[in-house]
């Protein structure tokens, strides 16, 4: 009942036009969002057949649909951050332009980039904020479109993305392809694919065969 209310508050929130950041803080307070987030229910399992796909689908819909909205919104770095596999060099490949862009960095501490020759995740996550703030950005939305459990701990995540503006106006939209993987209960992103809106994005994702969970 609590996790209903909750996601039935930040669903309000998103469709109401006068909403300030200030409201959505005090909502994130009152509902204490962090310690929503289930407890993995896959840890110790060691093959695809044992893995609960419920069980997953719930974890990742809540950090995709939830957790990290809030955290665009708040141009949280640090939070940005922590969604991703910790002390691991990732890689983001956007193909959402004409022109290939594919970007690495470590997400552990600074010493750790030095030696994986890496651009540390902190100064990665300034820049990209800093971008966001500046093109009158306001808040994201996020939908899981399915996922394909690869095995015990990593799964591969489709999501939607839409971008909004300081006027309520939609300022863009992509697909995007995440590997995670789980490390000691936590699923992190090791790997994100980011595809243009278009018919044929829409298509290749719609050839996957993916869990959409049971709602």
């Amino acid at each position: 009942m609590k996790k209903l209310v909750l996601l039935l508050s930040v669903i309000s929130f998103f469709n109401c036009s006068d909403n300030t950041l200030e409201q959505f803080e005090e909502l994130e307070r009152q509902n204490d969002v962090k310690q929503v987030a289930m407890v993995s229910q896959v840890e110790g399992r060691t093959s695809v057949d044992d893995v609960d796909e419920v069980a997953v689908w719930d974890i990742l819909r809540y950090k995709f649909e939830m957790d990290l909205p809030l955290v665009f919104s708040k141009l949280d770095e640090s939070g940005w951050i922590s969604h991703f596999v910790q002390d691991r060099v990732v890689s983001i490949n956007d193909y959402t332009s004409e022109e290939e862009k594919i970007t690495t960095f470590y997400t552990g501490g600074f010493f750790g980039s030095v030696w994986n020759t890496k651009l540390p995740a902190s100064i990665l996550a300034k820049v990209f904020f800093r971008r966001l703030k500046s093109s009158g950005y306001l808040y994201t939305r996020v939908k899981l479109l399915g996922i394909t459990i690869k095995d015990a701990n990593h799964v591969d995540a489709q999501i939607f993305f839409e971008r909004f503006n300081t006027s309520r106006e939609l300022m863009s939209t992509s697909y995007g392809l995440y590997k995670l993987e789980n490390v000691e209960g936590e699923w992190g992103i090791s790997e994100m694919n980011l595809y243009p809106n278009t018919d044929e994005t829409r298509a290749f994702f719609s050839t996957m065969k993916t869990f959409k969970g049971l709602y």
